[in-house]
């Protein structure tokens, strides 16, 4: 097909309250120096609808409810746009919904629904409400964007599969909502209040995130699967050598979804580096979470995962793997979704952790018991969690298990651990067996 270049010939900022609408296939709209601004945080800078093999490249957009939109387009590139100043919710007032659908979105710098075998790359999409949203999307190709200090979220995917995310930034991206007004200590609320760097939900399955940073974040990279509709998963995503450090919150989170793969990523001084509750087939595999304050790893009612070759360092808790009360809806995210079972944990380095690793029944938040309330008829016993050749090494303990069934502990590597190396409590068949350097473990 022709291309056909149309370029905004006069640099310069115009005052276009209902934008420009793009009513043309195979073309390639250039605005380098032009400005268009909207009406004070409404409309839509750059509209686009059923249009395939467009470019749009180099424009400046500001003041817009959503800078471009672009709804079941094909082939569609945009380049090295910038768009500021987008709407906002404003600060210190409320928590945001992850779940917002399309016809209540928050506002964007760029937002595509419906659109396939398309690219964002090289934009500035900073200091708005969202920088990019994706809507019902595939086969995206989203590379070297800025999207730092959103107020809601940096990058965000709705609905969207088989996407690659490469190299993008998302840091600072974080809000405070109001729990309690007042002033000074008496003034209570919500750090973070679900500002994302990067958020994936409802029926985003099979993308691949790489050498992306979301630091500082209210979460860093959250993912969830559990939605109103519940047939919408989010599985087989693929996070590699990202970081998502210095978060208040969680820096990678992977809530009920199946097989999603951590690979080389850091997720260090948060409250939690990886949160997996209810995930199962997972894959945690040479990523490095220092000084985390309550876990590296923590997994709530997970199952049929491997946590291998990975760095926990000075960490609350290495890993932490525990069985919650079971919610009646929870019981349907997956199947074994009512304890923590078939773990292996293996050849990992957990140095300096206050416990390198726990592994408890019926607790909250895996540290302290369950309430007689939300305790079951049915202990729901972890079982079949095998930990073997792992350097544990100067924790103040290394192994506590807690009401565990069939733990094997094999090849691992103690030295220095304060307390002990292994304390069980209530415990069958924790079989100790070709330990160097250990020491005995006690009741």
């Amino acid at each position: 097909q022709p291309v056909w270049l149309y370029s905004l010939l006069y640099n310069g900022t115009y005052l276009l309250p209902d934008g420009i609408s793009i009513g043309a296939d195979h073309i390639s709209v250039a605005g380098d120096g032009v400005h268009l601004v909207g009406p004070g945080g409404a409309g839509t800078g750059i509209m686009l609808r059923n249009r395939r093999g467009v470019t749009v490249r180099g424009l400046h957009l500001s003041h817009y409810y959503t800078g471009v939109r672009a709804e079941r387009c094909t082939g569609l590139n945009l380049q090295a746009l910038s768009v500021r100043a987008t709407s906002h919710v404003p600060s210190d007032t409320i928590a945001l919904d992850i779940w917002t659908p399309l016809n209540a979105a928050y506002s964007t710098a760029l937002l595509l629904v419906n659109c396939a075998h398309s690219s964002l790359c090289n934009n500035d999409v900073q200091h708005n409400m969202n920088g990019i949203s994706l809507y019902d999307c595939r086969a995206i190709t989203v590379a070297r964007n800025r999207a730092h200090y959103a107020a809601g979220f940096g990058i965000h995917l709705n609905g969207t599969s088989n996407s690659v995310f490469e190299d993008n930034g998302a840091d600072f991206c974080c809000r405070y909502a109001v729990q309690k007004p007042g002033h000074g200590l008496a003034r209570d609320g919500m750090i973070g209040a679900y500002a994302v760097g990067f958020l994936i939900v409802n029926g985003s399955n099979r993308n691949v995130l790489r050498r992306n940073h979301a630091r500082m974040c209210g979460d860093s990279f959250f993912l969830c699967a559990l939605e109103r509709n519940a047939g919408r998963r989010a599985d087989g995503n693929v996070f590699e050598e990202n970081d998502g450090s210095g978060t208040p919150g969680i820096a990678f989170e992977a809530t009920f979804s199946r097989g999603t793969v951590f690979r080389n990523n850091l997720a260090n001084y948060s409250k939690y580096g990886f949160w997996l509750g209810y995930s199962w087939d997972a894959l945690l595999e040479g990523n490095r979470a220092l000084g985390n304050r309550l876990a590296g790893i923590a997994v709530e009612n997970g199952r049929h995962s491997v946590i291998r070759a990975n760095d926990l360092q000075v960490n609350g808790h290495g890993i932490l793997l525990w069985s919650d009360w079971s919610h009646t809806q929870f019981e349907k995210t997956g199947p074994g979704a009512t304890t923590s079972s078939d773990w292996l944990i293996e050849g990992n380095m957990l140095i300096r952790n206050t416990t390198a690793i726990r592994i408890a029944a019926e607790q909250d938040q895996g540290t302290e018991p369950l309430p007689h309330s939300k305790r079951s008829l049915r202990r729901r016993r972890p079982h079949h969690h095998a930990i073997l050749n792992n350097t544990i090494q100067n924790n103040r303990l290394g192994i506590d298990l807690f009401s565990c069934d069939h733990t094997p502990v094999h090849g691992n590597t103690f030295h220095g651990n304060v307390e002990g190396n292994v304390r069980q409590e209530n415990c069958t068949e924790t079989r100790i067996a070709g330990n160097p350097g250990f020491a005995g473990a006690y009741l």
